[in-house]
């Protein structure tokens, strides 16, 4: 098991994706997709006081099931540690009748967070695709925040997008 080698929220995200990838292992009779039952169950079968298990039992209790990406685990977990409140994963918009799913969204607020990786800036179709996207979801009235992988670790652009959604969704609960 991975667990002990993994940081929590590498582990969060390897939980979110097998939750949200729906990936369907076999057993006896019939087949069943992963849920947090039946992780939760698979781990009922081992020691409960493994550390591997302890690990993975705190990591399904942080995990969501529409999270589609590590970096949107990641931007999740610095949102909630910095207090602010749980966004919706993945949620469907449909401006223009066009259907799309906006990466962190707080809909009372029209708020969001989008995370762009590796394909948005090394395919020029993907690119294009995703700022047409976001101009609709713009239009449609929502506010959203473009982040990239520096955005998560420099602590200046960091503090830069807490400060957006402090902004949008009223101040913290907690300081960090």
């Amino acid at each position: 098991m991975a667990a002990p080698y993994l940081s929590m929220w590498r582990l969060i995200a390897c939980v979110d994706a097998l939750l949200s990838r729906r990936i369907v292992v076999e057993e006896k009779v019939p087949l069943r997709a992963f849920t947090a039952e039946v992780i939760g169950e698979a781990l009922d079968q081992l020691p409960p006081s493994s550390p591997s298990v302890r690990r993975v039992r705190t990591a399904l209790h942080a995990a969501y099931d529409q999270v589609w990406s590590p970096n949107e685990t990641l931007t999740r977990l610095i949102a909630l540690r910095h207090g602010f409140p749980p966004p919706r994963t993945n949620y469907h918009v449909a401006p223009r009748g066009r259907h799309f799913y906006i990466d962190l969204a707080w809909p009372e607020s029209m708020t969001a967070i989008e995370y762009n990786g590796e394909v948005h800036y090394k395919n020029r179709s993907q690119y294009e695709n995703e700022n047409y996207r976001l101009q609709l979801i713009r239009e449609a009235g929502w506010d959203v925040q473009v982040l990239v992988w520096r955005d998560l670790w420099d602590p200046e652009q960091r503090r830069s997008w807490l400060d957006f959604l402090a902004r949008k969704l009223g101040p913290p609960t907690r300081k960090v």
